[in-house]
């Protein structure tokens, strides 16, 4: 007859489990400053965001006028006739309708809303901007 033996598992000293239990302490109270990163504007007509302080922001209303200074890594507006100025952006997705954006810099431009005119002039990373537009009546134009 085969014998097996079990182990019964070492437990943790007291000042690594205090260690441990600290860090994911620490860990925790951070991960709500990484969510607050990314910034929606809901009710606002006039914005001014500083992308360099908080890289991701939503535009979630109509009517608004926007402007996102420094490098942002996303960009989504969602809402309809709104006229936007971007410094620089790594992901720019226009979801609505009948917005004109004007972008310095970006890496990719997605339009999938409807009516949109949004012109660029160059990249973020100095390689081609990518571009796509499943949406309606989108004009996307590089400028010089």
């Amino acid at each position: 007859m085969l014998e097996t033996s079990r182990t019964q598992p070492r437990s943790i000293s007291r000042p690594l489990s205090r260690l441990l239990s600290g860090s994911l302490g620490l860990a925790l109270a951070l991960a709500p400053a990484a969510a607050r990163a990314d910034r929606s504007y809901t009710s606002e007509t006039q914005i001014t965001h500083d992308c360099d302080k908080e890289g991701e922001a939503s535009i979630n209303v109509s009517g608004a006028t926007a402007t996102f200074t420094g490098t942002c890594t996303k960009i989504s507006i969602n809402g309809a006739d709104n006229q936007v100025t971007i410094a620089a952006v790594k992901k720019l997705k226009v979801n609505g309708a009948k917005n004109t954006v004007t972008v310095t810099a970006a890496d990719e431009i997605a339009a999938t809303g409807v009516g949109n005119t949004i012109t660029y002039k160059k990249s973020v990373s100095g390689k081609k901007t990518a571009v796509k537009s499943p949406g309606l009546d989108n004009k996307i134009t590089e400028v010089k």
